[in-house]
């Protein structure tokens, strides 16, 4: 559920990102995203070492975001990895 978000976070979000269908939404906040259901039934919390830049869903339901440093892509079952390194 939405409660088990920390309210620290909170504080610091900076957008919220729904897929193409509406079924998920990805929370972003300084550091960390959250990829909650459409029923706001938290699935997988996503804790990044610099700021989270900027998010988008694709229609095969893959968050692909940005830090200042990595291109990076996280899936609803909390599988998550680096594309591409960004210059700095």
């Amino acid at each position: 559920m939405i409660n088990q978000i920390d309210y620290t976070d909170i504080q610091h979000l900076k957008r919220v990102v729904w897929n193409q269908k509406y079924t998920h939404v990805a929370l972003l906040c300084k550091k960390t995203v959250y990829i909650l259901n459409k029923n706001f039934n938290l699935l997988t919390t996503i804790n990044e070492q610099f700021k989270v830049s900027s998010a988008v869903w694709n229609t095969d339901g893959v968050l692909t975001y940005t830090t200042k440093t990595h291109l990076k892509y996280a899936l609803v079952n909390g599988d998550q990895g680096i594309i591409k390194s960004l210059e700095t």
